[in-house]
């Protein structure tokens, strides 16, 4: 099991048939999640990664990779909950500034999917 930081999800992070459970979670959860186990960061840029860092108390470094997310991986999304202007590049301040929440990724065993549609 991995535990991967984040701040994007993308239908290309699965590698095959999958139900993937999506539930938002708090910052004090992450960071007991981050505190129990070494964690991959996959966040893209320097500013994102300054603004983790700053929230979780632990260095989130930058990381441009792509991820596959396998069972029983955990992926921490960092999601803003604010559309910027095309081209608009914030500060780590403003950032801060707008509404934001984290989102916890699992996907669920292939039982779960074959239970549900009856395959």
């Amino acid at each position: 099991m991995s535990i991967i930081v984040s701040n994007a999800f993308s239908i290309n992070m699965l590698t095959e048939d999958s139900i993937v459970r999506v539930k938002e979670t708090t910052l004090e959860h992450v960071k007991t999640l981050l505190n129990e186990k070494e964690f991959i960061s996959a966040v893209g840029h320097q500013s994102t990664a300054d603004i983790l860092t700053k929230l979780l108390e632990i260095n989130v470094p930058v990381n441009r990779t792509a991820i596959k997310l396998a069972e029983n991986d955990k992926l921490i999304v960092f999601q803003l909950m604010a559309r910027l202007e095309e081209g608009r590049v914030l500060t780590a301040d403003e950032v801060l500034r707008l509404p934001f929440k984290f989102f916890l990724v699992e996907l669920l065993p292939p039982e779960t999917l074959e239970a549900l549609y009856h395959w």
